[in-house]
Parts: C-alpha cells; sequence; structure tokens
C-alpha cells in the first residue's frame, strides 16, 4: 500500500485468494483459530504475551537458554522486558537450522539490483558468506558487544554482514548509504563504532554514488573509535584506500 499526494491509500497490488491461502501469514492466522485479518489483529493486541510467544514458536525462533517468562511490565509500559532470562543467537536461528536440510539448497535471498543484475543465494551459499565474514570479524578483533556500522546500499552482502555482526554478539548500527559524511560521522560516534562496513561504490537513479568516499571522509572525524573500513566491491570501481 501507498498513498499519493492527496493522502488517498493506494493499493498496488491485491492478491487472489489462492495466494492469500498459501502465505505464512495465512497460516499462522490458522494456527491462532482465526479466519479474518480484523480478528487476528485484536488477538494479537488483546493477547500480547500469547501471541508473541506464538510468533516465537511459529518461526521456530531458538534460544540457547529458554526464558522463563515472555514480558515483564513491572517497571512500566514503557519499560517492557521481553523473554525474561532467555538467551539466543538470531543468526543461528535465520541460518543454522537450514544447513541440514532440504531448504539448505532453496533461495535464501533474490536480489536484483538498480542496474539490472541480479543474484540468488541458497541458504548454504549465505552461511557460508556469513560464517566467513563473521571469522574476519573475530580476526580483526571484534566481539561481543562491539558496535559495527554498516553504510550499505540493498544488496546480498548487507545481509551477510547484518548476520556476521550478530553471529559474533556484535551490534549493528545501520547507516542509510545515502548519508552524507556528517550524518554517519556523528552516529558512528553516538555508538562508539569499532569498525565500518561500506562498498567502493553503488548505483542510483543512474549514477554511481562513492559510498567509500563518503564513510572515509566520516571516518577522519572520529578516528578514535573507528579502526578499521570493510569495504565490498561491488560496483567495480578502484577506490585509493586509507589506513585508519
Amino acid at each position: 500500500m501507498i498513498q499519493n499526494a492527496m493522502d488517498e491509500k493506494v493499493f498496488a497490488w491485491h492478491p487472489d485468494g489462492a495466494v492469500s491461502k498459501q502465505s505464512r501469514l495465512a497460516s499462522f492466522m490458522k494456527l491462532c483459530g482465526l479466519d479474518s485479518y480484523d480478528a487476528f489483529y485484536q488477538y494479537s493486541i488483546n493477547n500480547i504475551p500469547r501471541f508473541t510467544s506464538q510468533v516465537l514458536d511459529f518461526l521456530n525462533i531458538q534460544f540457547d537458554k529458554a526464558y522463563s517468562q515472555i514480558l515483564d511490565l513491572s517497571a512500566g509500559l514503557p519499560w517492557a522486558h521481553w523473554c525474561i532470562g532467555g538467551s539466543l543467537n538470531i543468526s543461528r536461528s535465520c541460518l543454522d537450522q537450514h544447513i541440514d536440510s532440504p531448504r539448505a539448497a532453496a533461495p535464501a535471498i533474490i536480489w536484483e539490483g538498480e542496474e539490472g543484475a541480479s543474484r540468488i543465494l541458497t541458504y548454504a551459499e549465505l552461511f557460508e558468506m556469513v560464517e566467513n565474514c563473521a571469522a574476519g570479524l573475530r580476526a580483526l578483533g571484534l566481539g561481543h558487544s562491539d558496535a559495527i556500522g554498516l553504510h550499505l546500499p540493498m544488496m546480498p552482502e548487507t545481509v551477510a554482514a547484518l548476520l556476521a555482526v550478530a553471529r559474533i554478539g556484535a551490534v549493528a548500527s545501520p547507516l542509510f548509504s545515502g548519508y552524507g559524511p556528517a550524518a554517519i560521522e556523528s552516529r558512528l560516534r553516538d555508538v562508539g563504532a569499532k569498525a565500518l562496513f561500506t562498498c567502493d561504490a553503488f548505483p542510483r537513479h543512474g549514477a554511481a554514488i562513492p559510498a567509500y568516499a563518503t564513510a572515509a571522509k566520516a571516518v577522519e572525524k572520529c578516528p578514535e573509535t573507528i579502526k578499521t573500513i570493510i569495504v565490498v566491491d561491488h560496483a567495480g570501481n578502484k577506490v585509493s584506500r586509507q589506513a585508519f
């Protein structure tokens, strides 16, 4: 759904009945014993703990340590605490459970770039990419609770970088790829980021956006935090890489 200049709701596409019935949402609604979206929505807001627990089970989110309580509101609604006592690594829930199953050969990412290029990564291929990236991050001395900036456009490597950051227990700080140096710098400082992912360049509306050059200008202003820039060769542009 989109909204036009007159603030009217315009639906770009309506799925037919067959598509709707095959959706994951329809499967989950059936699991909850509900047959309409309105009833499903009301159920989600009137039964928050139960609904959340059902979502976690339906998505097969795997906890390394089981939680004892799904929701704690004792400190007040603005300070809700979820999955009390539990711990997990979301990267493993996204990938590992599929590797020893037929799903390993299924597409995990189907990507098409603005320039017309397209790529498909299976779960097995994405798993290998994430594992390699995580190993590289560990080799750089990065680990649990370290903040790592992600200044990347929408591409498969962005997914891999995000999952790799989660895999080593670090904290991802997403940065809009269209940000200028000042905006990037302020956000890196706010989280005390130790490393930054970026790419050489990427296309936007027919022009090549020099992502690395922009990121490098930002890092020059905060050398006390960022020790490493990790550059994805995306557009095939040669960049003069600086040492930090």
